[in-house]
């Protein structure tokens, strides 16, 4: 079976994401990003664990149209210098609300994202399985 490039949940308003090694495919990123555009005014923050992938700046302005000036913070968990670039870009559509984090500070990402301690439990779940779905990797 063939690994996807993107894979996602929602935990309440959270929305938890993670991406492998591979460009996201835009099969997925357009279902991600309809969901996104559909539940946009209750989204409060969202966790992105990524083993490198990244979304193409055609997705990223698929991504802006979709949030309409919404303000959502987003964490994002991955140590690459790449993925960083990445957010640089992204910041620019999401006001500055995006930041990363290393692997290993998954609760200072919850923290920032303002995620009530009662999720973290569903969070942490969430992530495993998302990450068992894109590859071992991310």
């Amino acid at each position: 079976m063939q690994k996807r490039t993107a894979a996602w949940c929602w935990v309440g308003s959270f929305l938890v994401e993670a991406f492998g090694t591979e460009a996201v495919v835009e099969a997925e990123w357009g279902k991600l990003v309809a969901e996104i555009a559909q539940r946009r005014d209750g989204l409060r923050g969202v966790l992105v664990v990524t083993a490198g992938g990244t979304p193409s700046a055609t997705q990223r302005a698929e991504l802006t149209a979709a949030l309409q000036g919404a303000s959502v913070p987003a964490a994002i968990l991955n140590d690459s210098v790449l993925v960083r670039i990445a957010l640089t870009a992204i910041n620019y559509f999401v006001r500055g609300q995006a930041r990363q984090f290393s692997p290993d500070q998954l609760d200072a990402a919850l923290l920032y994202l303002k995620a009530p301690e009662s999720s973290w439990p569903q969070i942490r779940d969430a992530i495993t399985r998302l990450q068992a779905e894109v590859g071992p990797q991310a």
